[in-house]
C-alpha cells in the first residue's frame, strides 16, 4: 500500500524562516513555503536549502575576546581588559592595557580609529593609542567617553547614556560643555550616520536627526521601536537591492524584525516573517555567502546567531549553532 502512496504536498522552494505566526501549522502550504525552524543551513538562489559549509581554522585563538573591528587593514579587539590589534602573523599585539571589559565602540576616520567604551575614549594611529589633548580654552573640554561613537560631517559624536555629545568641527577631541550636546533621554542603543543625518535609538524609539550641522538638525521619529544594542551595521545600498541606490544605509534589528534606514530618514522593513527570539544586545556583520547573497549576520546573547539574506530575496535563512 505504501508503494502506491502519493505525496499530499510537494514543496519546491523554501522562502526562509517564518517565526511570527502563533501556530506554525497555520503557515500556508504550497510549492513555495516557509520553514518554522532551521539550523546550520543556507538557501540558494533557487530557494533550495543546503547544509552550511562549516568552520575554518581560527587565525587567533584565545579566551575573553570581544569587540572586533576592522578598518583600512587594521583589526582591533578587546581581550580581557586590554585593547589589542591582530598582527600580520596573526598574533595579538597590545595597543592599550586596562581599557576595561565593557563593549568597545569604534569609528575609522582617515588614518585614525577612534574608540570608546564608557570608561575611556582615545584614538589609534599607526597601531599606537593616543589620548585627546587637554584644551586650554574656557568652557572647552576633552570629549567624554560613552557607549557609542560615530563620525559625521567633520565632527565626532559620542552617545553617553541618553545624551548625544558632539565635538567642535574638525577638532574631534574637543567639545563645548555649554552647548555641544542633545539630551535624547533613555539609553542610546544605536548611533549611525549616513549622507544627510544620523539614525539614533534611545531605548524607547528610533529617530532620524536630519541635517548636516547639529545645531540645525530636525528630529523625526521613524519607528516606535528601539534598535537592539549592537545589531546595527552600515552597508552599501547596492547590497540590499530592492531599488535601493548605492551609498550608505543602515540595518538594525528591533522587536519586530529587520529595518533598513535610507537617506532622508526613510525606513522600510523588508522581511515581515522573522523577528528576533530574544532582545538581548548582540553583534552584527555582513558576509558574501557561497551562493552570491550578502548576509546580515547577528549574534545575540544566549541565542545562536541568525543569517538573513539581504538583496532581492531578503529571507531569514537559518540559525547557526555558534557564537561571535
Amino acid at each position: 500500500m505504501l508503494q502506491n502512496a502519493k505525496p499530499i504536498l510537494t514543496i519546491r522552494k523554501f522562502l526562509g524562516i517564518d517565526n511570527t505566526v502563533e501556530d506554525p501549522s497555520r503557515i500556508p502550504p504550497g510549492e513555495e513555503s516557509f520553514l518554522t525552524e532551521g539550523l546550520n543551513i543556507d538557501i540558494d538562489d533557487t530557494k533550495m536549502p543546503h547544509r552550511r559549509a562549516g568552520y575554518g581554522d581560527p587565525v587567533y585563538r584565545a579566551s575573553r575576546i570581544h569587540s572586533l573591528f576592522s578598518y583600512s587593514g587594521v583589526v582591533l579587539f578587546v581581550q580581557g581588559t586590554d585593547l589589542k590589534r591582530l598582527t600580520a602573523t596573526y598574533s595579538g599585539g597590545l595597543v592599550r592595557a586596562n581599557v576595561g571589559e565593557a563593549r568597545m565602540s569604534y569609528v575609522g576616520v582617515q588614518d585614525r580609529i577612534f574608540y570608546t567604551n564608557s570608561s575611556v575614549i582615545a584614538y589609534v594611529k599607526n597601531s599606537v593609542s593616543y589620548e585627546f589633548p587637554e584644551p586650554n580654552q574656557t568652557f572647552k573640554s576633552r570629549m567624554k567617553a560613552g557607549q557609542l561613537i560615530e563620525w559625521f560631517n567633520g565632527r565626532l559624536y559620542v552617545a553617553r547614556g541618553g545624551v548625544l555629545w558632539y565635538s567642535d568641527p574638525m577638532y574631534p577631541g574637543v567639545t563645548d560643555e555649554r552647548r555641544n550636546f542633545k539630551n535624547l533621554g533613555g539609553y542610546i542603543t544605536m548611533l549611525r550616520a549616513i549622507q544627510d543625518g544620523l539614525y539614533v535609538s534611545n531605548g524607547k524609539k528610533t529617530v532620524f536627526l536630519a541635517g548636516l550641522d547639529p545645531g540645525d538638525m530636525a528630529l523625526r521619529e521613524v519607528s516606535d521601536e528601539p534598535a537592539i544594542l549592537g545589531t546595527d551595521i552600515k552597508v552599501d545600498g547596492s547590497a540590499v537591492g530592492r531599488n535601493v541606490p548605492p551609498g550608505p544605509v543602515v540595518l538594525w534589528l528591533s522587536e519586530s524584525g529587520v529595518s533598513v534606514g535610507l537617506p532622508e530618514g526613510k525606513v522600510f522593513s523588508p522581511n515581515g516573517h522573522y523577528a528576533p527570539p530574544v532582545l538581548y544586545p548582540g553583534a552584527a556583520t555582513t558576509a558574501l555567502n557561497r551562493f552570491g547573497f550578502y548576509q546580515y549576520i547577528v549574534s545575540q546573547k544566549t541565542f545562536p546567531y541568525v543569517l538573513i539574506d539581504i538583496g532581492e530575496g531578503f529571507s531569514s535563512s537559518a540559525g547557526m549553532e555558534s557564537e561571535i
